[in-house]
């Protein structure tokens, strides 16, 4: 079982723990664990639901929102952010924005049955990637939902590389298999 911490109690009084060295929060070092016991505090979580994204507004400019909207002026590539196995949607000329809100994502694990933050970031949700492994899962309707949204938005390199240009190792090419679909292959 995967080592967890009790980090705080929800509106509702759910407790609400952390995955001890989770490496997919190496992507999100802009997120203190203060920030998100706060927020925690100010969520409804409700004991019906076993995964959710919720966004909290902090009422104060807590960070900067890393996905952005992209024009056809953006340079847009595939890349590897740190602590990650999948390629993500990366915009090479663009700053994040200021923002007041933070998006968690909670469920609970069948294995401990904990309500779990699995992810924080700051900004408005947006859907899982392309890559990601559920997407596949989804019906065709929530594939184009969630292709629409990723068409025309991007991460900002900055904020997971410190540069505009993501390193070279971190890059991914797309391998084209027709003319509407994309894979993203590993290097």
């Amino acid at each position: 079982m995967v080592p967890k911490k009790h980090i705080g109690l929800t509106a509702d009084n759910i407790y609400v723990y952390a995955i001890i060295d989770n490496k997919h929060m190496l992507s999100h070092t802009d997120v203190s664990e203060d920030l998100i016991i706060e927020a925690i505090q100010k969520v409804t979580f409700g004991l019906e639901n076993t995964e959710r994204m919720i966004t909290v507004d902090m009422g104060r400019i807590i960070g900067k929102q890393a996905c952005v909207e992209t024009t056809a002026d953006d340079k847009v590539v595939e890349a590897k952010r740190p602590g990650r196995k999948i390629a993500s949607r990366i915009v090479c000329n663009r700053d994040p924005v200021p923002t007041s809100k933070l998006t968690l994502g909670f469920s609970i694990k069948r294995e401990d049955g904990l309500l779990t933050v699995f992810t924080a970031y700051p900004g408005e949700w947006a859907p899982m990637e392309l890559t990601d492994y559920k997407y596949k899962k989804l019906s065709p309707e929530e594939q184009a939902k969630i292709r629409m949204f990723w068409d025309t938005h991007a991460l900002c390199s900055i904020s997971f590389f410190g540069t505009h240009e993501p390193p070279a190792e971190a890059i991914v090419k797309p391998k084209t298999i027709d003319s509407n679909e994309e894979i993203r292959q590993e290097q």
